[in-house]
């Protein structure tokens, strides 16, 4: 028996390659046919970005993303059960949410031959933050509602400020937006009661969360 390798740059399906035994008794040829199957080329079709050969996509904490990977070999097109994912899910779809930044690797088989490819999923931080207001206030004052952000956020790095009142389960926008802070005045006996209100925040990175409050009216 006689191991051949063959290496070339460009897909080769298939080639004649001679053989010589140069053994003390005997000289001969002979011909045979070898077979060079293609290694599976593999795509990424999901929206992703690209740092140089690194491939990856941008979720907020507490998210998911669908990523889609398609691929060919030897002109013919895989289908989802030739691939398989880090995750040991077998299909060209995976869903992707991480707690943390994670580098997934998906392996491509076809008849014999495989190729890994990977794509890293990076996890955005959430705007961090809560409503500093009064628990209760007396009818015919008003109440001061504010963020309450911990020094490790920087007001700079929030891009939308959006406040809400809760009614009913419903959100009524209160046309405060890009306010850290908002004075809520209540001179009507109608104010009388609890009142719940959100704070909606996006940051920079487009990651976005809530925070509610209740302000008693009495």
């Amino acid at each position: 028996s006689y191991k051949v390798e063959v290496y070339r740059n460009e897909p080769v399906y298939s080639g004649t390659v001679a053989l010589k035994d140069t053994s003390v008794v005997c000289m001969y040829d002979k011909d045979f046919k070898v077979t060079i199957k293609e290694i599976p080329v593999i795509k990424f079709e999901s929206p992703h970005k690209i740092d140089g050969n690194k491939k990856y996509i941008d979720i907020c904490k507490g998210s998911s993303d669908s990523v889609i990977v398609s691929g060919t070999s030897s002109g013919k097109t895989l289908l989802k059960e030739h691939f398989t994912w880090s995750t040991t899910e077998q299909d060209s779809i995976v869903t992707l949410g991480p707690s943390d930044t994670t580098v997934y690797k998906v392996t491509a088989s076809y008849e014999g031959c495989r190729n890994i490819d990977s794509i890293r999923v990076n996890v955005m931080p959430l705007p961090n933050f809560k409503i500093k207001a009064p628990k209760a206030v007396c009818l015919g004052t008003s109440a001061i509602l504010e963020d309450n952000s911990p020094n490790t956020q920087h007001p700079n790095e929030i891009d939308t400020y959006k406040w809400y009142v809760v009614k009913g389960g419903n959100l009524y926008d209160l046309g405060k937006d890009k306010n850290t802070s908002i004075e809520i005045s209540y001179t009507h006996k109608d104010s009388l009661g609890a009142h719940i209100y959100r704070l909606s925040e996006k940051n920079s990175l487009g990651c976005l969360n809530t925070a509610d409050i209740q302000v008693v009216v009495r």
